[in-house]
């Protein structure tokens, strides 16, 4: 089966969470992103997440600033923690094609 459009989109937008995630990406995009563990120091599974930084406006909500932490924080946990970024993307596209 083919993803549908706003899933392929919402897939890139993973996998360029995935890249944060395990620092896959050059110096300047990783530095848009700031890790849980600066904001607080509980540690917990997600320390090494990207923050999702809070926001009232709507549409700093659709920014790909919000966006990339958000969709990270959505995935399960089995997704997140595929060891490449190809299994990711297996993972993933298998988890969305069963919610259709």
């Amino acid at each position: 089966e083919l993803l549908k459009l706003e899933d392929i989109i919402d897939l890139d937008i993973a996998k360029f969470a995935y890249d944060v995630k395990f620092k896959i990406l050059p110096l300047p995009l990783l530095d848009l992103f700031i890790v849980n563990e600066t904001v607080h120091n509980h540690n917990t599974r997600q320390s090494q997440d990207p923050h999702i930084v809070p926001y009232s406006k709507d549409i700093v909500q659709k920014s790909f600033l919000h966006k990339v932490p958000h969709t990270w924080s959505t995935l399960p946990l089995d997704i997140k923690d595929a060891p490449s970024r190809s299994s990711f993307s297996r993972r993933y596209k298998k988890y969305v094609l069963a919610n259709y």
